[in-house]
């Protein structure tokens, strides 16, 4: 497939297939609630060079009506909290909220998305990406978020 995209570098083993659609890289990855994970740049506005990094999860089948958004409350210990239709379930996980409360992305909703052919359920997350040596590490932290989130608002069914 010629160059492999950093972001399919630093998910390794979880990697089951990727390709590109459009702007996108899209991945499928081992063992997750997602069906699919697209992944893009989005230049920081008011800024030279810097850039957010998007991830969306999709769900397909998603007959629900959710829809949800992070918010940040308080100054100077700032605490997240999910608002919106759905919010309810976010708000009582706490293994999401310390996962968000540790990485603060800066945007995380959930939607659903219709077409005609089909009714998917969306979770995105977008964050501040810093080459560090512990970028990988966060990477797969946005992406336990965005499974957590699918997981809590449409469970696998057993």
């Amino acid at each position: 497939m010629g160059y492999k995209p950093v972001i399919v570098t630093y998910l390794g083993d979880r990697v089951k297939d990727w390709g590109h659609y459009e702007d996108y890289v899209t991945i499928k990855l081992k063992d997750s609630p997602l069906d699919s994970l697209l992944f893009n740049t989005v230049p920081v506005e008011l800024t030279l060079g810097d850039v957010n990094w998007v991830l969306i999860g999709i769900k397909k089948g998603y007959q629900g009506d959710v829809s949800v958004e992070l918010v940040w409350k308080g100054l100077l210990k700032r605490k997240p909290e999910f608002t919106g239709k759905g919010a309810e379930i976010l708000n009582a996980d706490q293994t999401l909220r310390e996962l968000v409360s540790m990485l603060e992305p800066v945007t995380l909703e959930a939607y659903p998305v219709k077409t005609e052919e089909s009714s998917d359920l969306n979770v995105k997350a977008s964050f501040f990406y810093l080459p560090s040596p512990q970028a990988k590490t966060f990477v797969k932290g946005y992406v336990k978020v965005v499974e957590r989130v699918c997981e809590l608002i449409y469970p696998r069914q057993a």
